[in-house]
């Protein structure tokens, strides 16, 4: 929850009718929290990798809903397929792969 996410939590309250308890922040670190108690949002610190990116988001994921994928190092194909197979919208701000990607030749 960087400074991007930090940003766009509140146009999100803002330009879209939604209830907190409709939001969960899950992020690497412990940036961002008070930005999201302020707003009363669910805050998950729990780094998102290959191995565990699946069970961490599966639950929280249903048809209709919508993942916006603000972070670096999680890949964005990655997400985008599980959105698929759960039915889920999603929207990102690049296409990220996984760490190692941009330098794995």
């Amino acid at each position: 929850m960087g400074s991007i996410g930090q940003g766009v939590l509140p146009l999100i309250f803002r330009h879209i009718a939604v209830d907190p308890q409709q939001i969960t922040i899950v992020t690497a670190d412990d940036r961002g929290r008070a930005v999201a108690g302020e707003y009363g949002v669910q805050f998950i610190e729990q780094p998102l990798t290959r191995d565990n990116y699946a069970g961490i988001l599966t639950p929280m994921l249903a048809a209709g809903d919508f993942l916006v994928n603000l972070s670096v190092e999680v890949s964005s194909v990655a997400l985008m397929e599980l959105c698929q197979a759960q039915g889920a919208l999603y929207l990102d701000t690049c296409i990220e792969p996984w760490p190692g990607g941009y330098t794995d030749p």
